[in-house]
């Protein structure tokens, strides 16, 4: 019995794995998420240069996993870098559970975004809406902002 014969999509009409250009996808990338098969069914495309859906992924995501990835024989393809934001967005669109590395990776980067957003909001610095900003921060407010306030004297 070969991996095609447990396949969620075996008995479906093959031309919906074959969406004409710019018709959604999503209803075919379902049917596979959730697939036994799917690193198996995307192996396969990627080394026969398959066209259409497969492993829940299109012809131009897999070129993308080409470049930026490299082939470990007849085994899924494993990413040649882990434990940066990139590492984790790959595997959370190949539906893979993000390694350690790039969890981490992750965790970081959006504490930094996090911190960044913050002091870009308080970019008004020196003005009433910078004053109130720390308030809402849980701050009494830099000496810029306490005096445009008028609660600091010059």
């Amino acid at each position: 019995m070969s991996w095609q014969d447990e396949a969620d999509c075996k008995g479906m009409d093959a031309s919906l794995f074959f969406p004409e250009p710019g018709r959604n996808q999503a209803p075919i990338v379902r049917v596979c998420a959730a697939c036994p098969v799917r690193k198996q069914c995307l192996q396969h495309a990627l080394d026969n240069d398959e066209l259409g859906i497969w492993g829940g992924t299109s012809e131009r995501e897999r070129e993308r996993m080409r470049r930026g990835t490299r082939p470990l024989g007849r085994r899924v393809i494993e990413f040649v870098a882990h434990g940066d934001i990139a590492g984790y967005q790959r595997h959370i669109r190949l539906f893979d559970p993000p390694c350690d590395a790039c969890r981490i990776a992750r965790n970081a980067y959006e504490s930094d975004r996090r911190r960044e957003l913050k002091i870009s909001a308080h970019a008004k610095c020196g003005t009433i809406d910078g004053y109130l900003w720390h308030l809402q921060n849980g701050g009494e407010g830099c000496r810029p902002c306490r005096l445009a306030w008028g609660c600091e004297g010059a």
